[in-house]
């Protein structure tokens, strides 16, 4: 055999073989294009592979390959030279038996040779453009006759020799093939890790290459400002005067929001990802046990959340003037247009929602013919990253906005000079896996916006940047991280003589120019900023000089750079602020920020501005990723790093962390300002409906057509997690404060709620399907699955209204009573009647409320509800449907237990009432709440109507037996006494 040529050269186990007499040579590569190996016989030579091995020669062979070239990766040049080639894409590994032939291993990619010996078996280690060759222990001796060679891609296959004059034995016991069975193992398990060894080399590079620039600058430690001392740090009551300017800026529209869906290396689709599909699919058990809000997926929960913050902070103006620019990728482009107009763009104006769209590119492979990287045609498509998303705002004709019609129109500017056109100066940027956008209570945070416009006058900054304190010891705590936040000693570099300004580049250019080909844009020097930072990515700071800006403590915080002394003294007894035992706390990255729109247009001039990362993909690909927390490391950059104690939850971005997304999904879903706006669009019930609805009102309000017959059987045929509430309904004041009321209690995605009224006629039918369609707005407004039924009355009203309840199996019944909140007449005996009698002949849970109750007046979307339960050997069962059905721990809602003659005579007390009122804590503290006991020293019927006039109590509940007990005289004077609602509660046990 003659080698093959090879485009590089050898290392040095693979050029010398072990020279024993027995026909082993010494291999060399030869320089030219590769050709695969083909058969010779000259001279008489036994087959073989390498670099012209003769058989029974003690003396090497040369190719025509020069002598020195045995030799070349003694120098280090070579060494790294050879080891920034690729890895071979596939391999053939032929391993020997015992008693046959010795193993032949042969890279196959861009070219290979290899060498093998005559007394052990080898085989191969997969090197770029070659193949390396290693004994192995075991095997027989190789035949000098007419052997015969089997090849195979990845499996065993023996080489049987004519010396060794038998086959190899098949194995005889098990214990024998269970002993040749890990003796393969092993030897597949060393050959993996051979092969992962180029992957390394390449890595090692791609990390150096990302890390030079880092490793070019001296850094210190960084200065975060506290934003909860920001009142003290500035002058009294300067602090309230930015606060008002913030929320001022609000309500002008100077504030932009940008949402970045592309970029993220995810295997999900981050924007069109239900996050409650996802739970379900990881943890099925909780997703069915929470309240949760289905169909909206992750993109359009994140702009629901930003338009009610922004509602909740500077009112429904700031709504009609708020911009969103959303990033996305190319794939993702027809889903969003359609999602918002599915969704009347989330309440937003149709042309204040941005949408640009990034291009993904293809991986790179090394070449080597050309010597360099190119797009390699099968790879997958992947983002470049949030910093060209940066770039594209400044190219005219990058973006769009979708009409009513998801229609795409183009916007012929830049997005840059499209915001400063209609007065925007600020953009606060946040990622759609940020899981602390979809908290309420922090979507927003006004103090961090009014720091940077102080930070702003006081010191010229133009960005700043959220940071939170990871705790690391070691390489622990370092996963979870974005980038590092650190100070930059550098000065900042100079212009060189004779050079211009560079121009802004409006057009978007054809192709990403070459390092070599651009040149950095040359910004005019400015003063530096006291106390600035730049954030450094983690892909950068994987190297060996790297690694001490994350575990040196002199890199730490400058505010415990002043303690260090106390901190190493007292490791042990840190706080929740300080750092564990044996790690050290830094500022890391949350990636959200906050930028000056006119300086951020005169900092991205070029690609050059930022520092492009290699990141390695599998089978040896590398994509380009530009970072966004490059534009801190800019000259002209004056970033400032902000901290907001206490008032941020888990800021990582991985919905793989499935507790921190449920915990963050089911306090957006709790929330009624956030259920009101997604009612307001008519969304969720359009998915749930599947019809077409046409947008009428404020904030793309829907009105949907009447179900038919067939579509409300259909509904009340499945099957709810929920409750099944009926709501009676009557056209007086009573049933609307009823509807009032009944809102709190709604669960979107668990109930299903039935309307149903009686008329005296057909003739009454358009009437009772105009009251019923306000009734059915108004449960939309709470994303509530609801139907609406009028049904003539055909037999007494309260027959019909009996078979109805049992007929829709309801799990609890609501009502207004005009009766019991008026007086002795006798129209308010007969229709009262109808609400006591339903009290006694219904067998289910039973929630009335009468017209004069002003503490059932209850704004679902705000107030918390309160509810008031007696406290019983036998109430039980109320209880706990009062838990699990009714109240909602994540909404706060108030509990209260009430005992009715509690105390003895000396008003203390006793031992029975306390150790009751103790134990229905304990189960109510199981369900998430947090209860009020209440001992009463006289009756319940006395005592609570003062309770909940002075507490404010929306719902007093009772147990009352099962079965059709009459109703009690004392039950009578109670419901006519309190001025809240009565749920009379049957025992149904859970």
């Amino acid at each position: 055999w003659e080698p093959g040529y090879s485009s590089g050269p050898l290392p040095k186990h693979a050029m010398e073989g072990n020279d024993n007499g027995n026909g082993v040579g010494r291999a060399s590569a030869r320089s030219g294009r590769s050709t695969p190996l083909r058969p010779s016989t000259q001279n008489g030579s036994r087959p073989g592979v390498g670099g012209g091995v003769r058989s029974g020669s003690s003396t090497p062979l040369r190719t025509r390959a020069s002598a020195d070239e045995a030799g070349m990766l003694r120098s280090p040049a070579t060494a790294v030279a050879w080891a920034n080639a690729l890895p071979a894409r596939n391999s053939v590994d032929v391993l020997p038996r015992s008693g046959g032939a010795g193993g032949i291993g042969l890279s196959m990619g861009m070219g290979g040779t290899a060498s093998v010996g005559a007394s052990v078996p080898l085989t191969a280690t997969a090197r770029p453009r070659f193949a390396a060759v290693h004994p192995k222990e075991g095997g027989g001796a190789v035949g000098r006759g007419g052997g015969r060679t089997a090849w195979s891609l990845g499996t065993e296959k023996s080489l049987e020799g004519s010396s060794g004059g038998a086959e190899e034995v098949p194995p005889k016991t098990l214990e024998e093939a269970v002993q040749r069975e890990a003796r393969l193992a092993q030897q597949y398990k060393e050959e993996v890790q051979h092969l992962s060894r180029p992957m390394q080399m390449l890595a090692m590079f791609a990390h150096r290459s990302n890390a030079k620039w880092v490793e070019a600058r001296t850094w210190e430690a960084a200065h975060v400002h506290e934003v909860s001392n920001f009142g003290k740090d500035i002058k009294r009551g300067l602090s309230s005067v930015y606060k008002e300017q913030a929320i001022e800026a609000l309500k002008a529209g100077k504030v932009v929001f940008q949402v970045l869906s592309s970029g993220q290396d995810h295997s999900l689709d981050a924007w069109s990802t239900d996050p409650w599909d996802f739970v379900a699919a990881v943890v099925p058990a909780k997703a069915q046990a929470l309240d949760k809000m289905p169909g909206l997926n992750m993109g359009i929960r994140v702009m629901f959340a930003i338009v009610a913050a922004v509602s909740a902070v500077a009112g429904p103006e700031a709504v009609a003037k708020l911009m969103v620019v959303l990033h996305v990728h190319d794939g993702q482009v027809s889903t969003v247009y359609q999602d918002l107009m599915e969704h009347s763009h989330c309440g937003l104006q149709p042309e204040h929602v941005v949408v640009v769209a990034q291009k993904r590119c293809k991986g790179y492979s090394y070449n080597a013919e050309q010597q360099r990287f190119l797009q390699e045609p099968g790879s997958a498509l992947k983002d470049v990253g949030p910093g060209f998303s940066m770039l594209q705002l400044c190219w005219e004709s990058e973006a769009n906005w979708a009409n009513s019609a998801g229609q795409p129109v183009k916007i012929m500017t830049s997005v840059l000079d499209h915001l400063l056109k209609r007065g925007a100066s600020w953009m606060l940027t946040k990622h759609i896996q940020d899981l602390s956008t979809l908290h309420p209570d922090s979507t927003i945070d006004v103090d961090s916006l009014a720091y940077t416009l102080y930070l702003r006058d006081a010191h010229s900054a133009n960005m700043a940047i959220d940071v939170e304190y990871v705790n690391i010891s070691g390489t622990q705590g370092v996963g979870n991280m974005q980038g590092l936040v650190l100070g930059s000693k550098a000065p900042r570099p100079a212009p060189p003589a004779g050079a211009k300004p560079q121009a802004f580049s409006r057009h978007r250019p054809s192709r990403i120019p070459d390092s070599k080909a651009s040149t950095p844009p040359v910004t005019p020097p400015s003063p530096p900023m006291k106390h600035a930072v730049c954030a450094i990515k983690m892909s950068d700071l994987h190297t060996p000089r790297t690694q001490p800006l994350l575990l040196e403590p002199r890199y730490l915080l400058q505010q415990q750079q002043q303690q260090r002394r106390q901190y190493e003294q007292q490791q042990e007894q840190q706080d929740n602020r300080g750092c564990g035992k044996g790690g050290r706390r830094v500022a890391a990255v949350t990636g959200r920020c906050t930028w000056h729109l006119p300086s951020l247009q005169e900092l991205l001039t070029s690609p050059s501005v930022f520092h492009p990362s290699l990141l390695m993909a599998q089978e040896g690909l590398v994509y380009l990723h530009f970072g966004i927390f490059d534009l801190t490391s800019h000259p002209g950059a004056r970033c400032a790093a902000l901290h907001a104690e206490g008032s941020r939850p888990d800021a990582r971005r991985g919905s793989e962390d499935v507790e921190a997304l449920i915990r963050a999904v089911c306090a957006q879903d709790a929330a009624g300002a956030f259920r009101r706006l997604v009612g307001s669009t008519a969304a969720s019930a359009a998915k749930m409906a599947g019809k077409t609805q046409a947008p009428s009102g404020a904030m793309g309000l829907k009105r949907h057509e009447q179900d038919t017959q067939a579509e409300i059987d259909a509904k009340k045929a499945r099957k709810y997690t929920g409750q099944r509430i009926v709501f009676l309904v009557s056209d007086n004041p009573a049933s609307q404060l009823a509807l009032q009321l009944a809102q709190s209690i709604f669960k979107p995605g668990k109930d299903l709620v039935m309307f149903m009224t009686i008329v005296p006629n057909s003739l009454a039918i358009p009437t009772g399907k105009m009251l019923m369609s306000k009734f059915m707005d108004a449960a939309r407004a709470t994303c509530v699955e609801a139907v609406a039924e009028v049904k003539v009355k055909t037999e007494a009203i309260l027959e019909q209204l009996d078979s109805y309840v049992e007929e829709s199996n309801a799990d609890l019944v609501i009502m207004g009573s005009m009766v019991l909140a008026g007086g002795g007449t006798s129209t308010a005996t007969v229709m009262g009647s109808i609400s006591l009698c339903l009290m006694k002949t219904l067998s289910r849970p039973l929630l009335i409320v009468k017209a004069n109750a002003k503490n059932a007046n209850i704004t679902w979307d705000q107030d918390k509800l309160k509810a008031v339960m007696h406290v019983d050997h036998g109430s039980r069962p109320l209880l706990k449907y009062m838990c699990t059905k009714f109240l909602n721990p994540l909404r706060s809602d108030q509990l209260y237990l009430a005992r009715a003659g509690a105390t003895d005579m000396h008003a203390q007390e006793t031992g029975i009432s306390r150790r009751l009122l103790e134990n229905f804590a304990e189960v109510a503290s199981s369900h998430r709440f947090a209860p009020i006991k209440k001992p009463l020293p006289g009756s319940f019927e006395a005592d609570v109507p003062l309770i909940t006039d002075t507490e404010k109590i929306h719902v007093m509940a009772v147990q009352a037996p099962s079965g059709r007990a009459p109703v009690t005289d004392n039950l009578v004077k109670l419901l006519r006494t309190t001025r809240c609602a009565l749920l009379f509660y049957k025992g149904m046990d859970l």
